[in-house]
């Protein structure tokens, strides 16, 4: 549907892009936190989307989601992978909804990768 993309790839850089921290830094701090199945590649794994680009996420107007989508497939690009601007704006929106609708900090978004 959204296209073949490395999730937790992306969760790494939209946080990046919305808080302006490096993709090492951020890999350094051990997110997005594995919460279960990390015992290597073969298995599924689901993340917990951390609290602040959940945060980034839920306060995100739409200009913002479109920018930090177009900032998204220009990282992208720069590795060799071609993204659709207009489904990761899809896929940025989504989960800006998802986030707005949690609602309160005792609530998570995870992803789940196969």
């Amino acid at each position: 549907m959204y296209g073949n993309f490395d999730a937790e790839e992306a969760l790494i850089e939209w946080e990046g892009i919305f808080t302006g921290r490096s993709f090492d830094e951020l890999v350094t701090a051990d997110e997005p936190e594995a919460v279960a199945g990390s015992d290597g590649w073969e298995s599924p794994v689901v993340f917990a989307v951390s609290q602040v680009l959940q945060d980034a996420l839920a306060a995100a107007n739409q200009s913002r989601l479109v920018n930090v989508s177009r900032l998204w497939v220009q990282e992208r690009a720069a590795d060799g992978e071609a993204l659709d601007q207009e489904i990761a704006t899809k896929i940025l929106s989504d989960l800006a909804r998802l986030a707005r609708g949690i609602g309160g900090r005792d609530h998570r978004l995870y992803c789940w990768m196969a």
